[in-house]
């Protein structure tokens, strides 16, 4: 999931409302092996520093640290539907 969509910059998904959305956003990114993908620095660093155990006990640690500010930022989007 990290090279697909980890480290997108939400904004990209901000407009997303249905799966359908989400699956056009995704479609939208550069694979890892394109000279157009670059992380954004955050959340990308803080999840990192979170799945390496700098910031948390372990790897769960950062995937769910992950996975809260991509569900924070759908749900966002899903609100301002």
């Amino acid at each position: 999931m990290y090279w697909l969509v980890g480290g997108a910059d939400p904004a990209a998904f901000a407009a997303v409302r249905s799966v359908e959305d989400m699956m056009a956003a995704v479609a939208e990114q550069p694979s890892n092996h394109s000279p157009f993908w670059a992380p954004v620095v955050e959340p990308t660093r803080a999840v990192g520093i979170g799945a390496s155990g700098g910031g948390g006990s372990d790897v769960a640690s950062g995937v769910v640290a992950w996975r809260r500010v991509l569900l924070g930022a759908l749900s966002a989007a899903m609100v301002r539907a």
